[in-house]
């Protein structure tokens, strides 16, 4: 019995129930394609943007940043991720985007360029996410001014984590690219004391400072890499890996003539990698060249 004394039978047959709206189901399952796919060529964007020369100094994998849901990180990954989102939204009646359809059909080398593909996703999907993929293909394509002012932008809106963090990383990095160096130390400073902050963002402003001799921005670092332990098997790999893209950066720059040696502390970085302990000293190793 209910407690109005109704035969519980009786009761529930009495109730009114909603008729279920299929029209709004059909709509938010498209809705749930339409995101799928926008982030489809975001990755795709990303792809694209890390494998290029530049692209491969200044971006770094999102997979070494993500926990959780990796996203595509190779072409092969991609195309079957991609196909089975092509199969489950005809499967359930849904439109599939006609960029994506092209790209899946496409080998990696007739590709698009990642903003071209970035701008794509942004059709779809205005998102922050989608601004910061075009801001990262512009770095990969050599145009880091136009993605300084999308990044600028997006830190306006203050974005929450984990894109706060990637944002902060990407305009540090943008900076370098662009010759920016003190800039880039500023933006690296903000990343570094920031929630969230990576490895990987501590040794490039470790590096960079240590080239400009920037006497701030080298006890930061400092203070942070003196506290990793790099006997942990996977801080030891993220740090390898940090470092190599930071040596690669500076010789990248050194070729190019940046300029940089105008105010680098060769003597304090041979202080760092002869008298400094752990990773401090391994980057200021990496910075002086085989020869340590």
């Amino acid at each position: 019995m209910t407690p109005l004394g109704t035969p519980r039978r009786a009761h529930w047959a009495s109730i009114r129930w909603p008729r279920p709206d299929y029209g709004d189901a059909v709509r938010e399952l498209e809705a749930v394609h339409r995101l799928d796919q926008a982030r489809l060529l975001r990755d795709a964007s990303a792809i694209v943007s890390e494998s290029t020369p530049l692209g491969r100094l200044y971006l770094r994998n999102r997979r070494s940043r993500r926990q959780g849901d990796v996203p595509a990180s190779t072409f092969v990954e991609w195309r079957e991720a991609c196909r089975e989102e092509i199969r489950a939204a005809r499967q359930d009646a849904a439109v599939v985007d006609r960029s994506l359809l092209r790209l899946a059909e496409r080998p990696f080398d007739r590709w698009p360029r990642g903003s071209q593909l970035a701008l794509e996703a942004l059709r779809i999907d205005r998102t922050q996410a989608g601004r910061l993929a075009l801001a990262r293909a512009r770095v990969g394509e050599g145009a880091p001014l136009r993605a300084i002012e999308v990044l600028r932008n997006l830190l306006a809106e203050a974005p929450g984590e984990p894109l706060l963090q990637e944002t902060l990383e990407t305009l540090a990095l943008a900076c370098e690219s662009a010759g920016e160096t003190h800039r880039s130390l500023d933006w690296y400073e903000i990343a570094v004391i920031s929630p969230g902050s990576d490895l990987a963002v501590v040794v490039s402003l470790l590096a960079l400072a240590l080239r400009c001799g920037d006497v701030r921005g080298i006890d930061l670092a400092s203070r942070r890499l003196d506290a990793v332990d790099l006997s942990v098997h996977g801080t030891r790999r993220r740090f390898r890996s940090a470092l190599r893209l930071a040596q690669e950066r500076a010789d990248h720059e050194a070729r190019g003539s940046r300029g940089l040696g105008t105010g680098s502390d060769g003597e304090r970085i041979r202080q760092m990698a002869v008298a400094g302990r752990g990773a401090c000293a391994e980057v200021a190793r990496a910075l002086l060249g085989p020869a340590t």
